[in-house]
């Protein structure tokens, strides 16, 4: 059917604000935490969460049994950071913090690409699960906006720099949304 499947991802229906809240809720408590050597609750995951919201209706002419639908998706992303081994695990390889840092590597190519102009079909989006996931939110008829989380420290100076040029690329990323019958 075209989509992206991923190696514990959940799929449910719900019909209320509380439902979702619910997903929301369970999602977090599974996430994947453990304390490095520069914070002491860090994430080692990245959180995903996709909310297809589908409106229904019946049209005045319409027969028995039909409608019409329109679906939008949201798609909420929490990346979880890109800590340096050196500082996180005094050096030791992390095997998380490898795949980690990978999706996130490829993912800055993504947007490099389209920040640059070059086509979809030139962006790497099957070069990590982060971003065959995160495809169509990137690409087509989406509307993207990125938020950072920076350290005021003059000992982040440099992993805030590196945020904000990452957060930058991603904002010159034009896509041209549209509404699809």
């Amino acid at each position: 059917d075209g989509r992206v499947y991923a190696e514990g991802a959940v799929e449910e229906k719900v019909a209320s604000v509380a439902g979702v809240m619910s997903v929301i809720q369970r999602g977090a408590a599974a996430r994947a935490t453990a304390a490095t050597g520069v914070h002491a609750h860090s994430s080692r995951s990245h959180a995903i969460l996709i909310l297809a919201v589908e409106h229904r209706w019946k049209p005045p002419s319409a027969g028995p049994g039909e409608y019409k639908s329109q679906t939008s998706r949201l798609t909420l992303v929490d990346l979880a950071g890109s800590e340096t081994m050196e500082r996180a695990h005094q050096g030791t390889v992390d095997s998380a913090g490898v795949g980690t840092n990978k999706g996130l590597l490829v993912l800055g190519r993504v947007i490099r690409a389209l920040a640059q102009g070059e086509a979809t079909q030139r962006a790497p989006f099957r070069d990590s699960s982060l971003t065959r996931l995160l495809q169509s939110s990137l690409s087509g008829s989406a509307v993207t906006q990125m938020m950072v989380c920076v350290g005021p420290s003059a000992r982040e100076a440099a992993e805030t720099g590196r945020v904000l040029g990452y957060a930058s690329a991603a904002r010159s990323v034009r896509i041209a949304p549209r509404e699809t019958e």
